[in-house]
């Protein structure tokens, strides 16, 4: 357990990290006031401006739509994606993305006729998996990607 002197002027930041999401950074100012101390909690969101380490899975339309909000700098992941689920129609939270370094997998995918949201997507550093997406309908939306394993 840490423990300071509160009798003094200090402050120091607290980092907070959430998984996949932006962190909140506190800064914290202890200031003595007479007998007692008066603490200031002050804080500020930080949007991360790389992606997020690891694979991802994306289950819902929701979850691709929120990738460009948290991740608006992302265009070289390092790991792979796999996408499935009903409902998912686009992939235009994804298009900001250049290059994924794993694998690209779109699993059971109903919902969509094409990739439209990919079109940025140059290179794919693992495998491109198509598996039983019954409503795709073409490859619309991969047209710029040329680089697969």
């Amino acid at each position: 357990m840490l423990e300071k002197d509160l009798t003094r002027r200090d402050s120091f930041h607290i980092h907070i990290y959430w998984s996949c999401y932006p962190h909140f950074d506190v800064g914290v100012m202890v200031v003595p006031n007479h007998d007692t101390s008066i603490l200031f909690i002050f804080g500020q969101m930080i949007l991360w401006a790389q992606c997020p380490p690891g694979d991802l899975m994306f289950t819902s339309q929701s979850q691709i739509d929120e990738f460009s909000v948290y991740y608006p700098n992302c265009h070289e992941l390092p790991g792979s994606i796999i996408i499935t689920g009903t409902g998912i129609t686009n992939f235009n939270g994804l298009s900001g993305l250049t290059s994924i370094g794993g694998d690209l997998s779109f699993l059971y995918v109903s919902g969509t006729t094409n990739f439209f949201g990919l079109e940025n997507l140059t290179s794919i550093g693992g495998s491109l998996i198509i598996l039983e997406n019954y409503t795709l309908m073409n490859l619309m939306g991969l047209n710029s990607l040329s680089t697969v394993g």
